[in-house]
């Protein structure tokens, strides 16, 4: 396949750029991904998340309203090892990216801003609780990563974001924001001189964010919190967790283990394979699961989410299939074509493709060359590499019946 132009550009302070050139787009993107989320070592739990919000709040107001006043769109999210803030506009691109440095690069932390944040966080984490799936997510987590801070939700706990002070928000954002932790993430139709002024007009910012800052020692733990739901389930759900070997053990490319975890998972659980037909067909799963691969510093884990009548029969036969040998050829081969087609759809995603390909730096890979390493990839070396992720995975489940 064909990959889009990349303009890439490193800064001395640590900090690296990318232009990723989609010609004939109208709508352009700017994004920073910082390496730092909710399960990475910080003051109190949750203090990624509440970061996100806060760092929007500035003396003069709100700085979501200013992008808006540009035609603007912005918005941020935490996930377990990241948090970004992106913006995307058809005009006034200069004046948006000057605002989403400004965002990222000049904190305000007052105890004003966080207490009128406190209530809504605190609102996000009760609407949560109200989810079964939220609760069975808990449940697996807590027992694959007991009392990590991957266990915890990505907000925190209800007793850390009422902690939560400037002074703890200052010193998460001064140990993980900084430069070299940082990837600028730019798509659009740009030609090389363009994105060449893009990387000066950037120069002088990067010189004012942090860097070489000496590491804190923060938390790495958290203490389980007890929820009442007052929603109940109308269905029978039942969930599977699969934690996983470490991957650089099999694989030292991570972006490539993933994409071949998740080709594994859809080949041995999904709606294509011959267990799902054989479930159908037996009454015990008749719609498709939930499957998701996440890949943290923590641990790698599978995610099964799914509903039955016979629960405990789904269980049971979810950690049949997913230890199960039988791994089609043609399945494998339909399935890379598959994942080559989503990352060819993903050209014209223009927040999509410049988040995956900042993730993959961060990693220190390459997606369009680890897919191509996919697409070369044998049946021979695929099935050895799931037997062995198989033989060394632990199953873990949880149910939710219904009311």
């Amino acid at each position: 396949m064909k990959k889009p132009t990349i303009y890439q550009h490193s800064y001395q302070t640590g900090l690296q750029a990318q232009v990723i050139c989609r010609p004939g787009f109208n709508q352009k993107f700017a994004g920073i991904l910082v390496d730092f989320g909710s399960a990475d070592p910080q003051p109190l739990p949750g203090q990624a998340h509440f970061l996100e919000h806060v760092l929007f709040a500035k003396k003069q107001g709100d700085l979501s309203l200013q992008f808006e006043a540009l035609g603007a769109y912005v918005n941020a999210f935490t996930s377990y090892n990241e948090t970004m803030f992106y913006a995307t506009c058809l005009d006034e691109f200069s004046a948006v990216l000057k605002l989403l440095l400004q965002l990222v690069s000049q904190p305000e932390f007052t105890e004003q801003a966080i207490a009128k944040e406190r209530p809504i966080i605190l609102q996000e984490l009760a609407s949560y609780q109200d989810d079964p799936g939220w609760q069975l997510e808990r449940d697996l987590l807590g027992q694959m990563f007991p009392h990590a801070l991957l266990a915890a939700d990505i907000a925190g706990t209800r007793a850390a974001v009422s902690k939560t002070t400037a002074a703890s928000l200052q010193a998460a954002y001064q140990t993980n924001y900084q430069a070299s932790k940082m990837q600028l993430l730019i798509s659009g139709d740009f030609s090389r001189s363009e994105a060449k002024h893009l990387f000066t007009l950037l120069q002088p910012w990067q010189k004012q964010l942090l860097h070489s800052s000496t590491a804190a020692n923060f938390a790495t733990s958290v203490a389980m919190e007890k929820w009442s739901s007052q929603a109940g389930s109308s269905l029978n759900r039942f969930a599977c967790g699969i934690k996983l070997p470490d991957l650089k053990i099999f694989l030292a490319n991570p972006v490539l283990a993933q994409l071949l975890l998740e080709l594994m998972v859809e080949s041995q659980l999904g709606i294509l394979s011959p267990w799902f037909t054989r479930m159908q067909q037996q009454g015990i799963i008749n719609l498709p699961l939930d499957l998701s691969v996440t890949c943290t510093r923590e641990g790698t884990f599978v995610s099964i989410f799914g509903v039955s009548q016979h629960p405990s029969a789904a269980i049971e036969a979810v950690q049949t299939g997913w230890i199960s040998q039988r791994l089609p050829t043609d399945l494998f081969a339909l399935l890379k074509k598959q994942s080559l087609a989503q990352s060819l759809r993903g050209l014209d995603d223009l927040p999509w493709l410049a988040t995956e390909l900042g993730e993959s730096a961060l990693q220190g890979a390459s997606y369009y060359q680890s897919l191509q390493t996919l697409q070369n990839f044998s049946y021979a070396k695929y099935v050895a590499f799931a037997k062995k992720i198989q033989a060394n995975s632990s199953f873990y489940a949880a149910q939710l019946p219904k009311n």
